[in-house]
């Protein structure tokens, strides 16, 4: 049992300094009955440090409340620093939940990329958009992409201290001219020297490649892939993904960079498919992937769910759309097998509903929904919105704007529902990135709006109409 009592600030953590922002995370939740609730911490209080160690995010109170040993736990509530000390307790059984994963600023990027997708936006969006972050903590809890550029000797001492892995590394070249002009840099350091210092504290990273024509495609491509995986277990992954810009900044035409063509993205596929096969032949599980949207833009076939070794960069754009058919598959033969078996087939309480995407996603998602329709007889309509909020070359559907649903939309017949993909909302699921809300849709085109992110997702929509 967690024994509480409440003691002045210790030597070493003085009482400072009377401040308008309280200093710790913000505890929004305490579990009833657990050790933090037995002793004292309640809704409001701010959690500073474990041990005397200040905690800077979500990581720092995992890693020094795992101890096997009694906590005392420095809260600060109205302002005044309060020790709490704690028996028996872990951050597995503190019960503590936070307002959000970071208690500090988050890390920002010190690059000026031609390509950087931030600089891209139009004016006038949630202040959220305009933030180029280049957080290392990110990278370890979500799987967001870093640069490394902007790292000092507290991060590298702090990474292998906590081992913080596996990172997600954003590479682009290896060359380290070409790496520089790409982060408009000149300072960003060799990355192979930093990789190889991640490997010596024994972090795996998964890294990415943004790929712009002619500037680090063809040979430097080809270096930058063996330069990568000739250090497998380490670099355990490469994923190669194609440029995306928008109609808002000229920053990136100046730097000669478009995005690919479909000839160029085929001769990518040409390039790398022999070298996927070479490294999965000599690492004995696939290490090389290319974005879903290299393969949609080339029209070429997308490869089997053997090839993507368990999605390792899936939120990367790698794999999604070989596990929506897959799941959809599996599904679909599995209504059969019960069809046969005696059961009835699923009566769907969606029947009819529109569904929008991007230009890029709607052929697969047009296969799925005929072949509902001639199952189930249902009357499921995809449509393909075209971005004119940042332009007509970007056809991924979680960049879609609410107005131009609502524009493309207003008067058509829609049947009950209108579903879409869940990353176009932000993460509460409410607003589009043009700051149009759900409801705003909702009320301007009369139906409800069901957001989704996964193929599950898209079937309990229809199970359950809600």
């Amino acid at each position: 049992m967690a024994i509480a009592t409440y003691a002045p600030p210790s030597h070493e953590l003085p009482a400072p300094p009377i401040r308008r922002r309280p200093q710790g995370g913000r505890i929004i939740a305490v579990q009833p009955g657990s050790p933090a609730a037995l002793a004292g911490i309640r809704p409001g209080d701010y959690l500073f440090a474990i041990n005397g160690h200040r905690l800077h995010d979500v990581i720092d109170y995992r890693f020094y409340s795992s101890v096997d040993a009694p906590l005392t736990v420095t809260i600060e509530r109205d302002q005044q620093r309060l020790d709490v000390f704690l028996e028996e307790a872990s951050e597995a059984s503190l019960g503590i939940d936070f307002a959000g994963p970071l208690f500090t600023s988050i890390r920002r990027c010190t690059n000026d990329c031609d390509f950087c997708f931030v600089d891209m936006n139009p004016t006038g969006l949630r202040p959220s958009l305009y933030i180029r972050d280049d957080d290392y903590r990110l990278s370890f809890l979500f799987g967001d992409f870093i640069t490394l550029t902007n790292l000092n000797d507290y991060d590298w001492t702090r990474i292998a201290e906590q081992h913080l892995s596996p990172l997600y590394v954003s590479v682009h070249a290896t060359d380290t001219a070409v790496r520089r002009k790409m982060l408009a840099n000149p300072r960003a350091r060799p990355i192979l020297e930093d990789l190889d210092r991640l490997a010596t504290s024994g972090i795996q990273v998964h890294c990415q490649v943004v790929l712009c024509p002619s500037i680090n495609d063809g040979a430097i491509l080809e270096r930058t892939i063996t330069d990568l995986l000739d250090r497998y277990p380490q670099v355990h992954t490469v994923g190669i993904v194609p440029v995306g810009l928008t109609q808002f900044d000229a920053k990136y035409r100046l730097a000669g960079m478009a995005r690919l063509t479909k000839a160029q993205a085929r001769a990518v596929i040409n390039q790398v498919t022999p070298l996927q096969r070479a490294y999965r032949s000599r690492y004995n599980e696939s290490v090389l992937f290319l974005s879903d949207e290299m393969y949609l833009l080339a029209q070429h076939p997308i490869p089997s769910a053997q090839s993507y070794n368990g999605y390792p960069q899936y939120e990367n754009g790698i794999g999604m759309i070989r596990s929506w058919r897959d799941s959809f598959t599996r599904w679909v033969r599995s209504l059969h097998r019960k069809h046969h078996q005696g059961f009835p087939l699923l009566t769907p309480a969606l029947t009819s509903a529109t569904i929008v995407t991007g230009h890029l996603f709607a052929p697969v998602l047009s296969e799925t929904t005929a072949t509902i329709n001639a199952l189930l007889g249902t009357e499921l309509h995809v449509i393909a919105i075209t971005n004119e909020f940042l332009g007509e070359d970007v056809t991924v559907a979680g960049l879609l704007a609410g107005q131009d649903i609502v524009k493309q939309l207003r008067g058509k017949h829609l049947g009950k529902a209108l579903l879409l993909p869940g990353r176009a909302l932000d993460q509460t699921g409410t607003y589009f990135l043009d700051g149009t809300s759900k409801h705003d849709v909702e009320h301007t085109l009369d139906v409800p709006v069901l957001p989704g992110r996964e193929w599950r997702d898209f079937l309990r929509l229809l199970q359950r109409g809600e």
